[in-house]
């Protein structure tokens, strides 16, 4: 069965403040997106690109809310599998875990798609729907941003009136630069409740 996502994808209600404002509590489309990862983490798959253009949106016609699915399984694998041959940074760059994009001398990558690396690009989604941006000086030059992805050691999370404490410092442990110090999944749900 596919839905039909009448309201366009995440990407697009960011492009639109009228859709942004129309999106309600942010925390429960946040809890609806992290619902959808955990079920998919729960059966050993991880998603690989998960990014704005890849979250749907539907309207409940009984409640008038937005719902949001995750799509584009393209890059999807299992956590169990065997790591694929990379040749390259799967997903989006500017969603993708620091981790994935380092290389050792040889050129080879070093990372492995995991949990964590989800939990990562979640955040940034999170992050970008919070503050309208991403945190990096520069996503239009890959070049430039693959860099400061590379040599990340913090990601700041402002102060801001609209997002609050215990979010902010959820959204700082969903992009720790530390692979292992971020949270699982059903850490982030029991938050976002």
């Amino acid at each position: 069965l596919i839905e039909f996502a009448e309201e366009g994808s995440l990407e697009q209600a960011l492009l639109s403040p009228k859709s942004v404002a129309s999106l309600g509590s942010m925390k429960s489309v946040f809890l609806a997106i992290a619902l959808g990862l955990a079920h998919l983490h729960s059966r050993g798959i991880l998603h690989r690109d998960l990014k704005p253009s890849n979250i749907l949106l539907k309207r409940d016609t009984k409640t008038n809310t937005l719902i949001p699915m995750i799509s584009d399984f393209g890059e999807a694998s299992l956590a169990s599998g065997a790591e694929k041959s990379r040749t390259g940074a799967t997903g989006t760059i500017e969603y993708t875990a620091p981790e994935l994009l380092r290389t050792d001398i040889r050129g080879q990558f070093q990372g492995r798609h995991s949990t964590a690396s989800d939990i990562w690009s979640l955040g940034m989604i999170f992050y970008e729907c919070l503050y309208r941006r991403l945190p990096f000086s520069d996503c239009d030059d890959y070049d430039k941003l693959h860099e400061e992805l590379c040599g990340l050691e913090t990601i700041n999370i402002p102060l801001n009136d609209n997002v609050s404490p215990p979010l902010r410092s959820l959204l700082r442990a969903m992009l720790s630069v530390d692979p292992e110090e971020r949270p699982t999944i059903m850490y982030v749900i029991e938050i976002l409740k």
